[in-house]
């Protein structure tokens, strides 16, 4: 008996632990159906992309207000030496600042969008999809806290959008704070690419305070020390600059948003309904088959015996029956 409980617990707790993976899965489901359906509209615009994967990460919960021209923008370019109608490399960087409100606070970010990115060289490593495997390394004025631990560098990846040439960084500026809480800035920004042989520095960028020393050129050849200029301060705490960012004209909504990730709403019934399906029907092969299958052979073998033993007289059997009475009965010679 006590084997039996502790068997129904497991089951339970694992039934449990699935429920929470699939309303995982379900909700990222979603989330890729709604940010595939606005593919056109995030290649195209970049307020656009920051709002879709602001309202599709956060599932609803929070809307993102941008400010409207980007902090900081440059395209760098580099041709191929051997075909100058051809780029070796390129790309367009972008950076927005921007807030995000739940129903009680707001939180300021800022993204880093990489476009048009062309790596026109031998050995550069993609993924399954095609996509470039690239990662971006900051270094801080001032240690932050990450995962528990006081660093001055940092190292992430970026993530592709739709196609290989496009990719984003979304940062949480309140991340940024120092030890004593003032704002940590950054003092440098390098982007590299991996390939067969390991990773190559693509892209570096720094603050224009002297001192600030970079490890060789990027593949561009040159550095520009005034890249990093604005994103610093305020300029990636927005809601410092626009405390009432909701009302404010010089900022970027899109109240459709929210409705428009709303409707893939059925996407997280479907996976669910699937589910729940498939858990009642192992409930009962583990719970309930051998009991119901029991109670339909006793009741089949209830109604064998009761036709077995049961004696039924035929009104002709009847008759037969007092024909020999009087056969019997008569005197013989």
């Amino acid at each position: 008996m006590v084997l039996k409980w502790i068997g129904r617990i497991l089951y339970v707790l694992i039934v449990g632990f699935a429920t929470y993976f699939m309303i995982t899965v379900a909700i990222a489901a979603r989330t890729t159906s709604y940010l595939e359906s606005v593919k056109e509209e995030c290649i195209n615009d970049n307020k656009y992309l920051i709002t879709a994967y602001t309202v599709g990460n956060s599932q609803g919960g929070t809307q993102a207000y941008i400010l409207s021209d980007p902090i900081y923008e440059k395209t760098f370019n580099l041709k191929d030496p051997s075909d100058e109608t051809k780029n070796r490399y390129n790309v367009k960087v972008q950076a927005y600042s921007y807030t995000i409100f739940d129903k009680k606070n707001s939180y300021n970010y800022f993204a880093i969008i990489f476009k048009d990115i062309e790596i026109n060289v031998d050995g550069v490593l993609r993924d399954a999809d095609g996509l470039l495997q690239m990662t971006a390394q900051f270094e801080f004025d001032q240690s932050i806290l990450i995962d528990n631990t006081w660093i001055l560098t940092h190292t992430t990846a970026i993530a592709p959008i739709y196609d290989p040439s496009t990719g984003i960084l979304m940062i949480n500026s309140e991340s940024l704070k120092a030890q004593d809480g003032s704002p940590s800035n950054i003092k440098k920004m390098e982007i590299y690419y991996k390939t067969e042989t390991g990773e190559v520095p693509f892209l570096k960028l720094k603050q224009e305070e002297t001192g600030v020393v970079l490890d060789g050129v990027d593949a561009f050849g040159s550095i520009d020390t005034t890249r990093l200029y604005d994103f610093k301060g305020d300029a990636i705490r927005l809601n410092h600059l626009y405390p009432t960012a909701q009302n404010n004209d010089v900022l970027y909504y899109n109240a459709q948003a929210v409705n428009d990730l709303k409707k893939f709403d059925k996407v997280i019934f479907n996976y669910m309904s699937i589910f729940v399906a498939i858990v009642i029907v192992i409930t009962y092969l583990i719970f309930f088959n051998k009991m119901v299958v029991n109670l339909i052979k006793t009741k089949i073998e209830a109604r064998k015996n009761k036709k077995l033993g049961a004696t039924t007289i035929t009104p002709n059997s009847a008759v037969d029956i007092q024909r020999s009475d009087v056969i019997d009965s008569q005197p013989k010679d």
